[in-house]
Parts: structure tokens; sequence; C-alpha cells
């Protein structure tokens, strides 16, 4: 009889605890994602799709009259990442012309004398451009000159 509970007890478990969606933006779109999914109504689906714009590209939003602010936003959910950032997506899109996917960036360190430094950041702020942005152009720039001569350590 301890066996037959113990089984019980160990397949009931899992079932019991299932795991909570949070109550975030992106959890709040997956619960309706699921709901309207779970349904299996092709209107409410479809609905879903249509109120979280997820059938349009954010040049096709934009098409359609959708606000950039409103395409950012709806962005910034879709992708969790800032509605600034999503809005740097969503005016790219709107610019005429094919768009190259942008290069994968990596996180790269290094220590610089503080007035080098402001004088990046001077030249960032002055362009309106990103810190990065003119880090890498300076040292594409560099790199191509075909420079041999030996740096200072």
């Amino acid at each position: 009889m301890r066996k037959a509970w113990l089984f019980v007890l160990l397949i009931a478990t899992p079932l019991a605890a299932q795991p909570a969606i949070p109550d975030t933006v992106m959890g709040r779109t997956l619960s309706d994602y699921l709901s309207a999914f779970n349904s299996g109504d092709a209107t409410r689906i479809d609905s879903f799709d249509s109120a979280h714009h997820f059938d349009m590209t954010a040049a096709e939003q934009l098409d359609s009259g959708v606000s950039v602010a409103e395409v950012a936003r709806l962005l910034a959910e879709r992708f969790d990442c800032s509605v600034r950032q999503a809005r740097r997506y969503v005016e790219r899109a709107g610019d005429p012309g094919r768009r190259e996917a942008p290069e994968v960036t990596t996180v790269f360190t290094v220590r610089l004398p503080a007035t080098l430094v402001a004088r990046v950041r001077e030249r960032a702020r002055g362009s309106g451009s990103t810190i990065s942005a003119v880090v890498a152009q300076a040292l594409t720039e560099f790199l191509a000159s075909g420079h041999r001569k030996r740096l200072r350590r």
C-alpha cells in the first residue's frame, strides 16, 4: 500500500507544479497567445495576431499608417528590448531601399587614457552617433590605412 501512495505522490507532484508565467509584458503576451491558441478559434487567433501586429513587419506597419511610436512600442514588447532601441529599428525600417542586417557585435573592453575617452565621447555627442560607432569607425579606418609602424606599449 505504501508503494502505491508513493507512486501516486511521485506522479501527481509534477502535474501540480506547473510553472507560472511571469507578470511581465512578454508574459502577458504569451498568456494572451496561449489563450487564443488553446481556444482553437481561428478568428480569435487572427485577432491576436492583428492586435499584436505579428502578421506584419515594421515597414509594413508603418506603410499601413501605424505611428512610429506605436510600432516601436510593439517591437519593444515583441523582442523584449527598450523602446529606444526599437525606435532605431523602426526609423531604419521606414527608410526607402533594402537594408543589410547589422553584423553581430561583441563587447571589447580596453583601458584608455581619460582624456582620450572624453574626446571620443565628445565626438560621439557632436556627431549624433554612439561611442561604439565612433570607435568602430576609427579602428576600421586605422586598420584599413595599413599602418605598419610599431605601436607603443
